[in-house]
């Protein structure tokens, strides 16, 4: 899927590595009204440490998880 390189800067505040963040649905209603099942969430792939209160992406046993930490 193709993102406007302005709207990703003007949402990040930088113009991340290609490749960096990834496109994935929400899944069931665990995350509601947050995240509601089938929205599209566009994840940072180069956080992979805690960094205080957010939402996260774990995978656990090899299942995709949106969860708010």
């Amino acid at each position: 899927m193709d993102y406007a390189e302005w709207d990703i800067r003007q949402r990040l505040g930088f113009l991340p590595q290609l490749g960096r963040l990834k496109l994935i649905p929400g899944r069931g209603p665990s995350m509601a009204p947050v995240i509601n099942n089938g929205d599209v969430v566009m994840v940072d792939t180069a956080v992979d440490y805690f960094d205080g209160d957010a939402i996260y992406v774990i995978n656990i046993g090899g299942e995709t998880r949106i969860k708010g930490l």
